[in-house]
């Protein structure tokens, strides 16, 4: 007998990649401040590889997650153009939760770019640490 996986277990990934995407930006703008305080030169060169290779794996997962943040909040503005026209004839049925989420989207899209317009950098973090916390705001606005 196979057991189904419970839905309230949240994915390691929801769990580890905020924290990277924390991370990030602390190492970016604190890069002096990481010191490795091994004694052994060749153990300080195997954890520096180990963690290159760690934080080019989760990198790799931070942009396609980037990549899908980007394309929803593009997207928002077209769906919810789209669902108004259908909004305004009282016959057709539209999901409640999927225009929440896309008019959450729209409000990120319009925030990011005010921010954006006010300090170009300080938006790219918001981004990025957005598209850190992507899986786990998906899961809290559905």
């Amino acid at each position: 007998m196979t057991q189904r996986a419970s839905t309230s277990n949240v994915p390691w990934l929801e769990i580890v990649l905020p924290f990277y995407a924390i991370a990030i930006v602390t190492i970016y703008y604190r890069r002096e401040s990481i010191h490795l305080a091994i004694p052994d030169e060749r153990l300080e060169t195997v954890v520096l590889w180990a963690g290159w290779l760690v934080g080019a794996a989760l990198g790799g997962v931070l942009a396609f997650s980037a990549l899908f943040v980007a394309l929803y909040l593009l997207y928002s503005p077209l769906y919810l153009a789209k669902k108004l026209r259908w909004a305004l004839d009282p016959g057709v049925w539209t999901d409640p939760t999927e225009v929440r989420f896309y008019l959450c989207c729209f409000g990120l899209l319009c925030s990011l770019l005010i921010l954006a317009i006010w300090s170009e950098e300080l938006a790219l973090v918001v981004f990025t640490l957005l598209a850190g916390c992507a899986k786990l705001l998906g899961r809290l606005l559905l």
